[in-house]
């Protein structure tokens, strides 16, 4: 799969794990295509990122509220709708070659940005998940994005729908 990419290629990831995988994938895919460039999309502002990548930054209130109480809900929802036009508007202008999400639930616009306006898109569920993919990864894969999952124990939810398994970056 690296060897393959070319381009620009976007990758989307949350904080903490999510970004860490991140940088390291882009490490990875740097040594292993020279064509490729490469911008992390993070909400990850206050978190260090490896030298000589270029981040940029998500909005910080686009984090989605775990609340269940209805106003919670109806701006979590009002914030995807801004994310997703947002990235629609950006892919227009500025047309990506490839999607890589790591990731929360900030990565679903980006997502469905990408399928909207046909670019390839790959998910790569997180390395910490053993028994049950993750919210994110539920959404994704009935999406019918590509997903690649690094814990066999996966297998059983994500092969319905296409997926891989891919092994620990």
């Amino acid at each position: 799969m690296l060897a393959r990419l070319s381009g620009r290629i976007y990758v989307c990831a949350g904080e903490g794990g999510h970004l860490e995988q991140a940088q390291r994938f882009v490490a990875s895919a740097a040594e292993h295509s020279q064509a490729s460039r490469f911008v992390i999309y993070t909400d990850a502002s206050h978190q260090k990122l490896s030298s000589g990548i270029p981040a940029k930054y998500l909005l910080p209130v686009s984090k989605y509220s775990k609340q269940t109480n209805k106003l919670s809900r109806i701006w979590s929802y009002f914030l995807f709708c801004i994310e997703l036009i947002r990235f629609v508007c950006m892919f227009i202008v500025i047309r990506p070659d490839g999607l890589v999400l790591f990731g929360p639930l900030v990565c679903i616009p980006i997502a469905v940005a990408g399928k909207l306006m046909r670019v390839p898109v790959v998910y790569i569920e997180t390395w910490s998940r053993f028994t049950a993919p993750t919210r994110t990864g539920r959404i994704i894969a009935k999406l019918g994005i590509k997903c690649f999952y690094q814990n066999k124990s996966l297998a059983s939810f994500y092969d319905k729908f296409g997926g891989k398994y891919a092994g620990r970056l």
